[in-house]
Parts: C-alpha cells; structure tokens; sequence
C-alpha cells in the first residue's frame, strides 16, 4: 500500500484537486463539444468516437462530438489551487491558485463520517450561473491531494503522489457576494458543503437499527 511517507524534505510543497461530477446525465446527442463529461450509461453510444478512451462506466473524456445512441454522461469540472493547469492521470485540472480553498476532513477517534468544506473565491458571472441554474446538490465531488517537486509537477518516484483523501456528495451549497471598494467590483464566493459516502450511509440506515 502506497502511504504519503513517501515524501519527505522540507521543500515538497502540495496541492488539492477536485472532481466535481453533475447529478443529471446528459443524454448523446447533446454534449457540447470541448466540455468535460463522465461516462453513466454506455448504452448503444460509442464514446471512444467523442473522445473517451475506452466505452466504460466512469470515464471521464473531453467531448470531441455531440454523440449519437442512447448513452448518458454526467457535465464534470475539474479544478485545483496549483498556479496553473495540471495533468494527472488523463485528467486536466484547471488552475484556481488561492481563489480554492478546500476544508480538513473532520475525523473522530472513533470511526464516524467524515464531513468537508470547499470554497471558491473570485469565480466569475458564467460560474455563478451553472452553480444556480444546475442540480448540484447530490452531485458526487472527489478530492485529492498531490505533491510537487521542484517544477511544480506532481512527484512519480517511487509512486506517482497523488491521493484519493474524499469522496462524498454535496448536501448544501451556499453563494456570498462583497464588494471590493480598492477594485469596484463584487467578488462572489460559492460555499459547498459536503457529507461522505459513509454519512449517506448512515443516514439511511438510521432507524433500521433496533
């Protein structure tokens, strides 16, 4: 098992990433081409002709084409607070620097759920209006944590280092705007709340138990 003490030296420097994966699929035949979509029904669409790389359940490609068939796939965005956009994995991830800032997963001594915060600071008109006009509570979010070396890449020796460290889904979201005097414009901060896959659980099993 691959654990982050692989990484030592005072120089390493880190970053989080996310994966932020829409509730409602999109039927083939309308994705917009240059948009980022993971794969949730493969149906009779031949993705790998739009861009994926394989026709499987979860993959996520960069749509070359609207599609054809009866397949589904779900809008995903990808961001992280390096300087600029990093590749990991296939994926692309574009950069935010400090406007993401991404909560500590709550952990208890006991094992409980784990619950986590993210915000997005400065994020423009055409952002705040996806986040209003889509479903975005229960969409599923993942997050990882990757480490740099020098040139601002993610380290590969001995292992690639970079970590899966949440997977849940997003049960609130919150928009705050404040004008800033100095600049004269609005900065909008999008608020996501999130609950992990084990809190989902447990709530669903709450009163079963007797």
């Amino acid at each position: 098992m691959t654990t982050i003490n692989a990484v030592t030296g005072s120089s390493i420097n880190h970053g989080e990433f996310v994966r932020l994966q829409l509730g409602i699929p999109v039927d083939a035949g309308y994705f917009i081409v240059g948009s980022l979509y993971t794969i949730t029904s493969v149906g009779s669409t031949v993705f790998t002709s739009i861009g994926a790389a394989s026709n499987t359940v979860g993959i996520t490609f960069t749509a070359t084409g609207v599609g054809s068939g009866t397949g589904t796939a779900t809008t995903t965005y990808t961001f992280c607070n390096a300087a600029a956009a990093i590749t990991v994995n296939g994926m692309t991830f574009s950069s935010l620097g400090l406007l993401l800032s991404v909560g500590d997963v709550q952990r208890d001594i006991k094992a409980t759920s784990d619950d986590m915060t993210i915000a997005l600071t400065g994020i423009d008109p055409s952002t705040v209006a996806i986040i209003l006009s889509s479903d975005i509570k229960g969409s599923i979010i993942e997050i990882w944590r990757g480490f740099f070396d020098s040139n601002n890449q993610i380290l590969t020796t001995p292992t690639t280092q970079f970590f899966k460290r949440y997977m849940g889904i997003i049960n609130n979201v919150s928009i705050t705007e404040k004008y800033d005097m100095q600049a004269r414009q609005r900065v909008a901060t999008c608020g996501i709340s999130c609950s992990s896959m084990r809190r989902i659980l447990e709530n669903r099993l709450s009163g079963v138990k007797t």
